[in-house]
This record gives structure tokens, sequence and C-alpha cells, in this order.
């Protein structure tokens, strides 16, 4: 028996992920192995990182312009306090980051537990009874 691969969707809300999963022969004793990862997709991580660059940059350059405008005694560096100001949102995207990579963990077991059911197969050793429709 050839290696096959598959893809399932894992939610990870809101940093989806997919596992990525290979059926291997088990050799003499019979059967299969599902070896497989769980990979990020780039999506969502993508979008942040485009909102940030687009908005913090041209933000700077906008208060710093209007400040300047509406206080003709202001002279300070905008940035200096700006982009230390939108570092304050660092821990909250870390936060659901981490609470992303609990739900895709919970979410992966749920998955390999679902395979194993559907195929009468075990999990880390135990046997998976197979869910009726």
């Amino acid at each position: 028996m050839g290696a096959e691969s598959f893809v399932a969707a894992i939610f990870g809300a809101p940093f989806d992920r997919e596992y990525v999963g290979r059926v291997e022969s088990a050799g003499d004793e019979g059967g299969c192995v599902i070896r497989g990862e769980s990979r990020l997709k780039m999506k969502i991580p993508l979008i942040y990182a485009i909102v940030l660059v687009v908005s913090v940059w041209p933000g700077v350059w906008l208060t710093d312009s209007m400040l300047k405008t509406y206080f003709s005694w202001y002279r300070i560096e905008t940035w200096w306090w700006y982009l230390p100001l939108c570092a304050l949102c660092v821990p909250a995207v870390m936060k659901q980051w981490k609470s992303s990579e609990r739900v895709a963990g919970e979410e992966t077991e749920l998955l390999l537990k679902k395979i194993a059911g559907e195929v009468e197969g075990m999990l880390e050793g135990s046997p998976v009874s197979k869910s009726p429709h």
C-alpha cells in the first residue's frame, strides 16, 4: 500500500489551520497508520499584517500633520509616542493567538477521533468506537 494523502480543515478562531495527513501501511501487522501535521493557513495572519502596515504608518503621518496644524506649539516627533501606543494591541493579538492554538488543538483531537471512529481504528493505543449515523 502506497502513502495516500488527505487534507482536513481545522478551525482555530480566527487563525485556522489544516491537517495534512498521510495514510501509511502498518507493515506486517496489517492495517494502516495515519501520520500528519497541523499547518497554519496564512490568509488571516497576512490580513492582520497588511491592516497593521496600512493603518499604522499613515496614522503616524496623519496624526502628526493634524497636531502640527491645530497646535502651533507641537514639535514632538509623533512616532515616539504613536508607535508604543499602537504596540498596546500586541497583548490582545497574542491572547487571540494562544486561544486559537488551544481551539485548534481541541479541533485536531476531535478530527482524529472522528477519523479513527469512521475507519474503526485506534487512536494512541485506545480503540475508538464507531459512532452511529
